[in-house]
């Protein structure tokens, strides 16, 4: 397979993380080793998203995104996060229902500065500014290298089991993923 900057090894590992983040602080931490291996060029972050219907934790998710990669050198590209890498659309299963917000949500989002602002910066405000969960982690998939992926399972699968559902994705997975890893309890 031919690699997109010809010369060059095999990228790291790519890590799908899929979770219901907000219930507990678990996942958040789980979501920040990620970024510490992705921080010390071990993984690549290439899929986040959240099974649980909500916008805040869609937030939550950006938010920690932001956190935990460094800040463009001065003068860099809008709308990018590290050094120059586009900002990653963040998933969000929507089930038609938005999920209530949780004491995780409330003391990460909420907190202010001195001044009044957010301490904690995110994009998404609304339903547009998510992803489809479904389309994003076959995409993250199919952007990989052969058993290349990893996938991180820290909430309920649904998100994919409807992968799953999806013509051809089995294989794909089969090709693809070396390790699915499920927090479940």
């Amino acid at each position: 397979m031919p690699f997109q900057f010809p010369g060059m090894g095999k990228p790291p590992v790519g890590i799908v993380f899929d979770s219901d983040l907000g219930n507990g602080i678990d996942d958040a931490l789980a979501l920040a080793m990620v970024y510490g291996f992705e921080g010390k060029n071990e993984a690549r972050l290439i899929s986040t998203s959240t099974t649980k219907s909500c916008l805040r934790a869609a937030a939550f998710c950006d938010a920690l995104m932001r956190f935990y990669t460094p800040a463009p050198p001065a003068g860099g590209a809008f709308g990018c996060i590290g050094f120059g890498r586009p900002s990653p659309a963040i998933g969000m299963a929507d089930n038609g229902k938005m999920a209530e917000d949780t004491a995780v949500l409330k003391a990460v989002l909420e907190k202010k500065t001195p001044d009044g602002k957010p301490v904690y910066t995110h994009t998404i405000q609304k339903m547009n500014d998510t992803a489809d969960p479904i389309a994003l982690i076959r995409n993250a998939f199919t952007a990989q290298n052969d058993e290349n992926c990893l996938v991180v399972l820290a909430g309920p699968a649904t998100s994919l089991v409807k992968v799953l559902d999806l013509p051809g994705t089995v294989d794909l997975i089969k090709r693809k993923v070396k390790f699915l890893a499920v927090a479940a309890g």
